[in-house]
């Protein structure tokens, strides 16, 4: 049976940007054959389903009639084969109605039905309640397979609980994309199965195993696992859903196999996904958290654990720092090694040690090159710089220009999600050899319009400024050598 075109609400999704243009969505296809039957198709072709997950935000949203906010979308999907058109839809789509100022993400359904080949689908969306150029356009291949031999999956389509159709059936909803935020709660899914008939022999029972497993050793995910039993035929369907409240941050595979009543796999699927779940920080939480056995459990001295705890500051976030604080004071062992545990975790679910130890290199060269005085190096301006940014790509050495004070100009081409920014440190203190940061253009770090004023003051320069920029020889020589570093 066709699958009707339907629109429903869903999760925020993943922005996937195609051109220039406001209007974007997020596109997916999934194939489900259809198998040649005495009293149906005499061939088999694939059912198509396509998933246009138009990103809300991108939409303009009107009042209509009765007072509710709505987006205004045309779409036009287009199969072609040899730039032949095959197939088209177009559709005139009114979004959800919303009273209140959210602009959340609507799903657009096309299906079609092809025989195996190589095509091209291209799919346009127009913003009707828009401009003109608020539209996007995306276009790739298409591949339809030949029908394969014995047992076979249809794509696994992830969903997110069931809607009714335009016949009034219960149906799998889809889900959008394939990144599940931390407000998301569980994970289902539909698959269809062909060809059990030919291999088991018609109405003979096999089994279903379906599971999520780690992206990186195919290893099942502690008790992410079901099993069910089923009768050959000529498709088979499968909806079920996972509980995700507890599956930590990372890669996943869901993988859905058929076993042989002899154990033996005969088919398998697979279809990645990512799930960001980190592991909260409150006394509760850290509780119930085993680390027995772990990286962390091994620790027994607690100087050396709170040197690590201390050494993690540069990269924390705010709450973490405070949790930081806190381990420091009271010392407790305990604590100590959950906390740091769930620190790595959350940063590398899979293997938190290996990000632990990656990263502690970059501690002790922090220390050897940017420790001074009584501060060691994860603790001065330029060792917190170096463990956030990395090593500047380029750096100016201004340590003996005679007319301002010693300074440093470190220029990241790439600063995590930023791209070309600099960092100024100067040695108020001269003679100590401690570099203090007195200028970031990173939002969030110190920033200081008067940096350049600051370097010229102390040595008598100050008539020379107007207040941020030194007007003179020698300050517009600084300045070159920030806004073009070499």
């Amino acid at each position: 049976m066709i699958r009707t075109t339907i629109l429903c609400c869903l999760f925020p999704a993943v922005l996937v940007a195609q051109d220039k243009a406001t209007l974007d969505a997020v596109i997916a296809t999934k194939r489900f054959p259809i198998p040649a039957m005495a009293d149906g198709p005499t061939k088999t072709s694939t059912q198509l389903d396509l998933h246009i997950s138009v990103l809300g935000n991108t939409a303009v949203w009107k009042a209509n009639a009765d007072g509710e906010r709505q987006a205004h979308v045309e779409a036009l999907s287009i199969i072609e084969k040899d730039t032949t058109i095959i197939d088209f839809r177009k559709s005139d789509i009114v979004g959800p109605g919303r009273t209140d100022t959210l602009v959340g993400d609507f799903l657009i359904e096309e299906h079609f039905v092809l025989p195996p080949g190589e095509y091209t689908l291209s799919v346009e969306l127009h913003d009707l309640n828009g401009p003109a150029d608020n539209h996007s356009v995306w276009k790739g291949p298409l591949v339809i397979p030949e029908p394969g031999k014995g047992v076979e999956f249809s794509d696994i389509m992830l969903t997110d609980g069931t809607r009714q159709d335009a016949q009034g059936n219960t149906v799998p909803a889809p889900f959008s994309g394939t990144y599940y935020p931390p407000e998301a709660q569980r994970l289902g899914f539909y698959t269809e199965i062909l060809g059990t008939p030919g291999t088991f022999g018609t109405g003979a029972p096999f089994i279903i195993n379906y599971q999520i497993e780690t992206y990186e050793t195919h290893s099942v995910k502690g008790g992410f696992k079901g099993t069910q039993r089923a009768s050959a035929a000529p498709v088979v369907t499968l909806s079920k859903e996972f509980s995700i409240d507890q599956l930590p941050s990372g890669n996943y595979l869901l993988a859905v196999e058929v076993v042989g009543n002899d154990g033996a796999e005969v088919a398998r699927q697979e279809q990645f996904f990512q799930r960001n779940n980190p592991l909260k920080y409150d006394l509760n939480a850290l509780e119930s958290v085993d680390i027995t056995s772990t990286f962390a459990d091994a620790f027994t001295d607690p100087d050396t654990l709170a040197e690590h705890l201390a050494c993690l500051r540069p990269i924390a976030q705010p709450l973490e720092r405070r949790m930081i604080d806190e381990r420091l004071k009271d010392r407790d062992m305990t604590l100590m090694k959950r906390f740091f545990y769930t620190f790595w975790a959350n940063r590398d679910g899979y293997d938190p040690e290996r990000a632990w130890k990656s990263y502690h290199v970059q501690v002790v060269n922090a220390n050897r090159m940017y420790g001074c005085r009584n501060l060691r190096g994860y603790e001065s301006d330029q060792g917190i710089t170096f463990l956030k940014y990395g090593l500047p790509s380029t750096v100016v050495d201004g340590s003996r220009d005679n007319k301002q004070l010693p300074y440093l100009i470190w220029h990241y081409y790439r600063a995590g999600r930023y791209s070309d920014k600099r960092f100024v440190f100067w040695e108020q203190n001269t003679g100590i050899g401690c570099w203090e940061l007195l200028h970031s253009e990173i939002p969030g770090e110190r920033h200081n319009p008067q940096w350049q004023a600051m370097l010229s003051a102390p040595l008598g320069n100050a008539s020379m400024t107007d207040g941020t920029r030194v007007l003179s020889t020698e300050g517009q020589r600084v300045e070159d050598n920030f806004l073009r570093p070499h």
